[in-house]
């Protein structure tokens, strides 16, 4: 096992890869309400075509009781993409005293995107998302085993990104 693990990290390393690394601001998404500092990345595919693999992970807030873990992966064509995010939503360790996390503990949102590049100033961008929100809520059985348990709920979303490429 050692050995293939090793080889694949060598393939790997051997790829050039050239990715544009980008800051943004979210809001909405899936992060629902709340909003989030993201980090991400665009690994061309197809530099010629402009298909770019796009994964991004970020923290944020929703309100001032929940922090926001987020995670997400795009697949870009031109200025049209689809991907899914994903956030996780936990008590946050400065406001906690006593506090119940009574909001969903995982929100995973599938999206469509377009990204506007501004004509003036190409390093900055903004993306609009519209995709369905699935609430997932943390349940503990009797034999202390922790599932996730989908809510029943499909709702429409939308998420509003404001971004800076490096």
């Amino acid at each position: 096992m050692k050995k293939i693990l090793i080889l694949v990290l060598i393939a790997f390393s051997t790829f050039k890869i050239s990715a544009q690394a980008k800051i943004d601001f979210q809001v909405g998404g899936a992060n629902f309400l709340g909003a989030a500092l993201n980090a991400e990345f665009d690994i061309p595919v197809n530099k010629e075509k402009e298909h770019y693999l796009m994964p991004r992970f970020g923290i944020g807030l929703l309100g001032t009781s929940n922090t926001i873990m987020h995670l997400g992966l795009h697949y870009r064509m031109n200025k049209f993409g689809v991907g899914c995010e994903v956030s996780n939503f936990s008590i946050s360790p400065f406001t906690a005293d006593g506090y119940i996390n009574d909001f969903v503990d995982v929100l995973l949102y599938p999206n469509i995107n377009y990204t506007l590049i501004r004509s003036k100033d190409p390093k900055w961008y903004y993306r609009f998302s519209a995709g369905a929100y699935f609430a997932y809520s943390k349940y503990t059985n009797y034999d202390q085993e922790t599932y996730l348990e989908w809510e029943g709920d499909m709702i429409p979303g939308i998420g509003i990104t404001a971004g800076y490429m490096f």
